[in-house]
């Protein structure tokens, strides 16, 4: 299995997608990119609750536009590298239990831990909210 690694630049460029999707009102609550084994990489995902009011749909378009808005700052990040979820999705509620950020950009490394006795996926996480 190899794994795409989570460089400084995908770091980067999620921290300016987060910061471009706060500008735009989009209210993220929590966000981080988690390692996925399964599948073999890292994804960027991001909790907002029109996702939870319209869908998913009409999120991955807020994200869209975000990327679009960004251009060229943003290199290696690409819409397929991102997850929408609702703010109130289990997964959501466990890193909200286990991490704890301000309401700001934060990058915090949460790696091997059990939240309510399963393993949390590896995690670098900007916002836990």
């Amino acid at each position: 299995m190899v794994i795409r690694d989570l460089t400084e630049r995908l770091i980067d460029d999620g921290e300016k997608l987060i910061a471009r999707l706060d500008e735009t009102g989009a209210q993220v609550g929590s966000a981080m990119w988690m390692l996925n084994p399964t599948a073999e990489k890292w994804k960027l995902v991001i909790s907002m609750p029109i996702v939870a009011e319209e869908g998913p749909l009409k999120g991955y378009k807020v994200v869209e536009r975000a990327l679009d808005d960004l251009g060229h700052e943003v290199r290696d990040l690409v819409s397929w590298d991102t997850v929408v979820l609702s703010p109130d999705a289990p997964l959501m509620a466990r890193l909200r239990e286990a991490v704890h950020t301000g309401p700001g950009l934060s990058r915090v490394w949460f790696r091997g831990a059990a939240v309510r006795g399963e393993m949390f996926p590896d995690s670098l996480v900007y916002r836990a909210a």
